[in-house]
């Protein structure tokens, strides 16, 4: 089947030449081997036995799979690679899987292309620092993937990266995303991020997606640019990026004409506010007069709630304690309502000092709920 030696050679980054030193693929008309040629219908046994060949005979102390052009990648299942790796400027056809693979030395996927196919990373676990950047690809799915080493995805174009909840995609070390293009979408969601992670000039021209996600340093978005971006439940270390992204995410919601997202993202904006407070009575105050009683004006069934159980709860405490002379538990009642709409007939009064306190708290209360009642209900209903 092979004739000719293979005629692929290349500059690396030091100027230094490599040759190809395989015989030449049949197939291929421009005197390539079974490993360089571009060829979408490769032999997969053929170049798998090459592909094993190349690896079993390699004595240097990386492989160099520079410009070879993948068929498969079924070689590197539940595989351990000791070396360090090199896939720059390669190409990756179809749908391609690195399944259990541990990588203990650095793996470099610079310059690799699969602008029509997808590569899958399952249960992959990477030492040492992993090179993704200036990479040109049309699908990414990350998971329950382990890099322990920095991870630099710089100066790329992914059209759809897909961090899927299988497992947790845990990164132990930087994680470089500057200068990126997420053309389709990006999900992050279910990711735990270590250490510092950096979207510098990042452009997401679709949906971002960190639900669930983790964030245990910085996380810097300068200059980036969003069209959509989903964050619930997401914990950041850094209050301030979070109020960022709840706030893009509310941007958008509200353009969209999506108010109730609108009203959750705006909690959790003012939420990630409040948690950047120095003083503990500013953030105090704030939960019981904003948070607690109306979700921050997103909620009057939560005003409803309270309502109803300030009424019947201060129902119970003038039956319960005589502060109500010879009166039953409907009078009770009565005398709670009308002094938390501050009615005040004047028909029932309490005997005892604290109870007369208590009333006057539970009128304060009345008219703090029904004023906010009022603008909140006006605001969902008659905007």
């Amino acid at each position: 089947m092979e004739k000719n030696k293979c005629k692929h050679n290349y500059k690396d980054d030091f100027g230094k030449y490599h040759e190809c030193n395989n015989k030449a693929w049949k197939n291929s008309k421009k005197n390539y081997c079974i490993l360089h040629a571009k060829n979408n219908k490769k032999p997969k046994e053929l170049f798998n036995d090459k592909l094993n060949e190349k690896i079993k005979n390699n004595k240097n102390k990386e492989l160099d799979l520079t410009e070879v052009y993948f068929c498969d990648l079924s070689i590197f299942k539940n595989r351990e690679i000791k070396k360090r790796i090199i896939f720059n400027n390669s190409y990756f056809t179809n749908e391609c899987v690195f399944e259990g693979t541990l990588f203990k030395e650095k793996v470099n996927f610079s310059y690799v292309k699969s602008p029509k196919g997808s590569i899958t990373f399952k249960n992959v676990v990477f030492k040492k620092d992993c090179e993704f950047s200036s990479i040109d690809f049309y699908q990414i799915y990350l998971s329950n993937v382990k890099f322990f080493g920095r991870a630099n995805f710089k100066n790329s174009k992914i059209k759809m990266l897909d961090i899927t909840d299988c497992g947790k995609t845990i990164f132990m070390s930087l994680a470089d995303f500057s200068n990126t293009k997420f053309v389709l979408k990006a999900n992050f969601s279910d990711s735990i991020f270590e250490k510092e992670v950096r979207f510098y000039n990042t452009k997401f021209h679709n949906n971002v997606n960190f639900d669930r996600s983790i964030f245990k340093n910085s996380v810097k978005f300068s200059g980036s640019e969003f069209k959509e971006v989903t964050c619930k439940k997401t914990f950041f270390e850094d209050k301030k990026v979070q109020e960022f992204l709840c706030r893009k995410a509310r941007l958008f919601c509200e353009e969209t004409g999506d108010r109730e997202e609108a009203d959750k993202y705006f909690k959790l904006e003012r939420r990630a506010k409040r948690n950047q407070y120095n003083s503990y009575l500013h953030k105090f105050l704030e939960f019981c007069l904003a948070d607690f009683t109306t979700e921050y004006g997103t909620s009057w069934l939560r005003i409803l709630f309270l309502w109803i159980s300030t009424i019947l709860g201060s129902s119970f405490i003038y039956f319960f304690s005589g502060g109500l002379k010879d009166s039953t538990f409907l009078e009770s009642l009565y005398f709670s309502m009308v002094t938390f709409v501050t009615l005040g007939y004047g028909d029932l009064v309490p005997t005892k000092s604290w109870i007369k306190l208590f009333a006057s708290f539970e009128a304060l209360i009345g008219a703090f709920l029904i004023a906010a009642f009022i603008s909140v209900f006006s605001r969902k209903f008659m905007r």
